[in-house]
């Protein structure tokens, strides 16, 4: 199972589900007061023991299904989760280096449901 998940956040905290047998990528979109002018430059994830965490980077311009609004490249992050035991929650620290050198850490929770 692939699946998306989409936030648009201004505090460093992002919650998605997923199922615990689904592969799923996750995008969220940093508010454009919190960037302030500012882009992503990089991003990186701390490994968590029980879920596997990939393909963590900025983002690339995508449509958001929700208002259609086109999302601008380098404004927020995307990361690929897989794995995970049902019924539990795992916390994953991402540093979000901005173009500025700030690099804030968002904490990605993860809460894997099957039912």
């Amino acid at each position: 199972h692939r699946g998306r998940g989409l936030m648009t956040t201004d505090v460093t905290a992002a919650t998605f589900v997923k199922h615990s047998s689904g592969v799923m990528t996750f995008k969220v979109a940093v508010s454009s007061a919190t960037l302030n002018g500012r882009t992503v430059s990089a991003v990186s994830a701390a490994t968590v023991s029980g879920i596997t965490i990939s393909d963590v980077g900025a983002n690339l311009a995508y449509t958001d299904p929700e208002t259609c609004a086109t999302v601008a490249a380098n404004t927020g992050f995307t990361m690929t989760a897989s794995g995970g035991t049902a019924g539990s929650d795992y916390s994953i620290p991402v540093t979000v280096t901005l173009s500025d050198g700030n690099a804030p850490v968002w904490v990605v929770v993860i809460q894997v449901r099957d039912s």
